[in-house]
């Protein structure tokens, strides 16, 4: 049964399923960065419950929803890259940089798929940065202190590179600049 612009009722609804895909990549960004702010915020407050008793906890157990969360969290940014595949396609099959009221696949999309593709080793970074400060916590608990110079190079890196996002880019940008300005400190 053809449709009154000569498509199949099937061709328009597998167009309106593709539509749909339009906003994933975003909603995967933006899932991503919820996450990561949550598993560090929830660090940040297991840790300061049990200052008085510190030298009682392990750091890496301390340390395991930020890690849960960094690992959780490059899942949305690659599942982030493909997301929105379908309404790519449907755009390019259409030879339209939009279809209805969507987003622009040139403005939007693709400027966040690429922006997802470089978060992704700054993700990497965070991780590592992560993992030698706690490495850095547990030697000095211890007694025996490791060198501070990877720690202090991985972490410097990863708040130039989140300076750099606030500066450069205006989607939260105020979250990377303070962000990025307290790690230098």
């Amino acid at each position: 049964m053809e449709g009154d612009s000569g498509h199949s009722a099937r061709e328009l609804l597998i167009a309106r399923k593709k539509e749909r895909t339009a906003q994933w990549t975003h909603y995967c960004c933006h899932a991503a960065r919820v996450l990561f702010l949550f598993s560090h915020g929830l660090v940040v407050v297991i840790v300061s419950t049990h200052l008085e008793q510190l030298d009682q906890f392990s750091w890496w157990t301390l340390f395991t929803p930020a890690w849960i969360g960094d690992a959780l969290c490059s899942v949305f940014i690659v599942a982030a890259w493909f997301a929105s595949c379908p309404y790519i396609q449907l755009c390019m099959s259409e030879r339209a940089a939009c279809v209805g009221d969507h987003p622009s696949i040139l403005t939007e999309v693709l400027p966040e798929i690429i922006l997802a593709i470089l978060t992704l080793p700054v993700l990497l970074l965070t991780f590592f940065s992560e993992y030698a400060l706690c490495r850095l916590l547990e030697s000095r608990k211890a007694g025996k202190p490791v060198s501070l110079p990877t720690t202090t190079v991985l972490t410097s890196i990863v708040a130039i590179l989140a300076i750099c996002h606030g500066a450069l880019l205006k989607h939260n940008s105020a979250l990377f600049l303070i962000a990025g300005t307290a790690f230098c400190w």
